[in-house]
């Protein structure tokens, strides 16, 4: 199966501090970037790159990159580039935890509802009300922690949603991270893209 990414995103946790005018005023060089500010309200500065589908949110503990699409490839220069200009334009140290999220779909060319209680019941007497199954994989790497999912789209059975979250609790640099990041994330999502049928589809 060959899944495609349509979500990415990367958040640093990190004391941003009161969203004042002047926080809003010191990003405005994000503007020279492709970004419009469509929103500046007390909770949250928000950019966006319609045109690319990029979004940029800040608050008062949080910076987040995000990148929306059909079939996306992980642009790490884009978070390392973006995050590292937020905080600097607001002044911030340079190291915080961070978070990683990735959401994908791809097409496993049959029910899916059926094809994953299929797979998981083995003499199992399950209870009528379960059409679907989902699969939820605890992850740990080193310093990374979190969880892979793969499940049916609800939406459309005949495809697959698949997610895949991870953090830190060490404080680095963005940098530091997305190194980090790289590998697990690559290996993690190949494991779905060969699993998933299998789970999911497989008679």
């Amino acid at each position: 199966m060959d899944l495609k990414l349509t979500t990415i995103r990367i958040t640093a946790v990190k004391q941003v501090g009161e969203l004042s005018g002047a926080r809003v005023r010191a990003l405005q060089p994000m503007e020279q970037e492709g970004f419009q500010l469509v929103n500046q309200a007390p909770v949250a500065i928000l950019f966006v790159n319609p045109v690319e589908r990029k979004h940029i949110v800040v608050t008062n503990n949080e910076i987040t990159a995000m990148l929306q699409g059909d079939n996306l490839d992980v642009q790490y220069d884009f978070f390392s580039e973006y995050l590292s200009k937020i905080f600097d334009l607001l002044q911030l140290d340079s190291k915080a935890q961070f978070n990683f999220e990735i959401g994908a779909q791809g097409n496993v060319f049959r029910d899916t509802m059926t094809g994953s209680i299929e797979h998981f019941v083995h003499g199992v007497d399950l209870h009528p009300w379960i059409k679907g199954i989902g699969y939820r994989f605890i992850i740990q790497h080193g310093d990374l922690k979190g969880d892979l999912r793969i499940e049916p789209l609800i939406a459309d059975p005949t495809r697959a949603f698949v997610s895949l979250v991870m953090g830190s609790d060490a404080m680095v640099t963005m940098d530091e991270f997305t190194h980090t990041i790289k590998n697990a994330s690559e290996n993690l999502i190949s494991f779905a893209d060969n699993y998933t049928q299998i789970l999911l589809g497989q008679k």
